[in-house]
């Protein structure tokens, strides 16, 4: 199932590929990590969409960036980026019920999911290489959410390393 869900992101970027904006594919490594696809619509600004597996589930981000040039003395390939978005999807937890619960016994399919609904930061600094299309970038992501295992839940330790690759 993953792998179709790849197949159908890189397919969306590369036909979007006939129009001059940059478009990014890539992984994003963290406590909400999975594929990530960017699309610039101007110099400084991006939509970013994330598929990201997390707490035996699967969630849909998309969020609105802008990007600001840091300039230091030895690169100018460095940017400061910041945005906001919402989620979607759902989480799964293991029924371990007051009866039920022996640590030697464990069944695979007693698995409940309960769908949730979120908002998302992002902050982050991002490097582009110059010969080659890569972007690596650094970022924290601090997200809360409703219903889910709890009705109400933070999370502020999202921290993730992303690689991508440019597409012209």
């Amino acid at each position: 199932m993953r792998i179709i869900i790849l197949l159908i992101l890189f397919g969306l970027s590369l036909s979007l590929g006939a129009q001059t904006r940059k478009q990014y594919l890539g992984v994003r490594g963290g406590a909400s990590s999975g594929v990530t696809v960017k699309i610039f619509k101007s110099e400084f600004k991006a939509l970013e969409g994330l598929l990201s597996f997390r707490s035996r589930g699967v969630q849909l981000t998309a969020l609105i960036e802008t990007y600001r040039p840091v300039y230091l003395k030895h690169t100018d390939r460095v940017y400061f980026f910041s945005g906001l978005g919402a989620h979607v999807g759902y989480v799964g937890s293991k029924d371990d019920g007051f009866l039920n619960s022996n640590v030697f016994n464990s069944n695979y399919f007693s698995r409940r999911y309960a769908p949730v609904l979120g908002l998302d930061g992002i902050v982050g600094l991002e490097y582009r290489f110059r010969e080659i299309p890569l972007v690596v970038a650094v970022d924290y992501k601090p997200f809360f959410e409703l219903f889910g295992r709890n009705f109400f839940n933070i999370h502020v330790w999202d921290f993730g390393i992303s690689i991508k690759y440019v597409f012209n």
